[in-house]
């Protein structure tokens, strides 16, 4: 990314640094939580917390698993493709090789 390039979430629209932050709501309530110090929260509190922390785990959790079956799906495409090249002769790798092994055959048949 360039100097002056942001990033801006897909999914928002916004830009990722800001989307990072705290917004008001959730900043007063951080800002809440520190003010009371050593109070303990409820069971109320903390089972919605726990709920809402499980509901954010589980989303990401499924972020997580369509990412890696998109980098699979696209891996197995690429070693597919791969594979198509190496048989029907066309891959650069076979080529840059064959073509290694006729100049080796070339000059030795000269000498």
């Amino acid at each position: 990314m360039a100097a002056g390039d942001t990033k801006v979430n897909a999914n928002t629209g916004v830009n990722a640094d800001e989307d990072e932050r705290p917004n008001d709501e959730e900043y007063q309530e951080l800002e809440n939580r520190s003010e009371l110090g050593d109070e303990e929260l409820t069971e109320a509190e903390m089972e919605a917390l726990r709920r809402e922390l499980a509901a954010e785990i589980s989303e990401l959790e499924w972020e997580f698993r369509q990412a890696k079956e998109t980098l699979y799906n696209e891996r197995i495409a690429q070693v597919e493709s791969k594979l198509a090249q190496a048989r029907s002769g066309s891959a650069p790798e076979f080529l840059h090789v064959a073509s290694l092994v006729e100049e080796t055959y070339r000059i030795r048949h000269q000498v």
